[in-house]
């Protein structure tokens, strides 16, 4: 079984700064996780933060666009390999 942890919430709730913590803090203990950031924004600062999570515990993937989940014709071309990640 792999488990999702799903985060949201509105611009500037703490969002980054939470998964900053709870990723450490999995990483730690010796879980291996994947980040799958769906940012709306031109630039993606978050993902810029979490650069500094990436180890081979961690992988960081990005959707760039915001929003794919709602629109059934852009699929998530780009975490095609984070369920073998997770699984290993």
């Amino acid at each position: 079984m792999t488990k999702i942890d799903l985060i949201t919430g509105i611009l500037g709730s703490g969002k980054t700064t939470f998964l900053m913590k709870y990723a450490r803090h999995l990483i730690d203990s010796g879980q291996k996780i994947a980040i799958l950031e769906n940012d709306f924004g031109a630039v993606n600062i978050d993902m810029m933060i979490l650069q500094e999570l990436r180890c081979d515990s961690c992988q960081l993937e990005m959707i760039a666009g915001g929003l794919r989940c709602g629109l059934p014709q852009a699929p998530l071309q780009n975490s095609a390999h984070i369920p073998w990640y997770a699984a290993h």
